[in-house]
């Protein structure tokens, strides 16, 4: 998950901020996500991701986790390609 807890020290929290230092965009993955705008963790990550499309048992998402990545890397291509992402500095 990227959530609050996320900010406490988590990986992709160092991440997002060493790129935030530098002023790049970044792009957070994980199984579960915020519903709604997350002001705190929007200070860090452009954008949030889930990679699963549905609710799932963690036995089937754990089961899914590759074609997941694969498929929700596929979108976020086709969505910077078409412009449907966009990264302000």
């Amino acid at each position: 998950s990227i959530d609050d807890q996320t900010l406490q020290g988590k990986g992709p929290f160092g991440v997002a901020s060493r790129a935030k230092q530098f002023g790049l965009p970044v792009i957070g993955i994980a199984g579960k996500v915020p519903v709604g705008k997350n002001e705190s963790l929007m200070k860090y990550f452009d954008v949030l991701m889930s990679i699963n499309e549905e609710p799932f048992n963690l036995e089937t998402a754990l089961m899914k986790t590759e074609s997941n990545l694969v498929a929700t890397s596929t979108k976020i291509g086709d969505m910077i390609a078409k412009g449907e992402i966009v990264f302000s500095k």
